[in-house]
């Protein structure tokens, strides 16, 4: 299949969250891209209007570092493109899609730089809290204080990060029973109800 053909499929399986699920691309993951094709598909896919199913797209790209290569790069140098905001924003939560030691890294110095941000920050920080999640259980005592950040999108994507996480269950039901926002606390319930499915921690 050529090469370009293939990363058109891929692009147009990544449906909007509220879309039918499709089946992943035959033979997806046996294209192999160059650098600046990877960096143009990468791109692509968090440049698109509607939100992407980039979760299951991203590793079909590549393998996880040269995935998560690229998207360290838009994270830090996003550059000046009016959508440059999004795309650093969707960059930084697509790092927990492929994670890496390098992802991990970044993504850890992120939350350290902006965690009492409560400006326009807050959303790359909310970002990089989400992407935490993917990194197993061992993140819970980084990612527990962000449930009562003042920011009402952090704490939503904290209850979110954890919620997987069986230790995190008391953690969720209390911050519910003093949750005043409706949003938060809608998040806060899902996550409760979310059966617990413990992940190893990265080392």
């Amino acid at each position: 299949m050529n090469k370009l053909l293939t990363v058109s499929l891929l692009l147009l399986a990544a449906q909007p969250l509220w879309a039918a699920p499709v089946a992943p691309v035959a033979a997806a993951a046996s294209v192999t891209l160059t650098p600046g094709e990877l960096v143009a598909a990468v791109q692509a896919l968090l440049s698109a209007y509607e939100p992407l199913d980039v979760d299951r797209t991203l590793p079909a790209l590549g393998s996880p570092a040269a995935v998560s290569e690229v998207l360290l790069g838009l994270a830090r140098e996003p550059g000046t493109a009016p959508n440059a905001g999004i795309v650093r924003v969707r960059a930084i939560e697509a790092l927990g899609y492929v994670p890496t030691d390098a992802g991990r890294i970044y993504l850890h110095g992120l939350v350290a730089e902006l965690g009492d941000a409560t400006d326009s920050r807050v959303y790359p920080l909310a970002a990089a809290v989400r992407a935490l999640g993917h990194f197993g259980d061992g993140e819970l005592g980084r990612l527990g204080p962000y449930l009562g950040h003042p920011s009402a999108d952090v704490r939503e994507a904290a209850a979110m990060a954890v919620a997987a996480m069986p230790a995190a269950r008391p953690l969720l039901q209390r911050r519910l029973a003093v949750e005043s926002e409706r949003g938060v606390q809608v998040v806060l319930q899902s996550s409760l109800k979310q059966p617990a499915a413990p992940r190893p921690a990265r080392e």
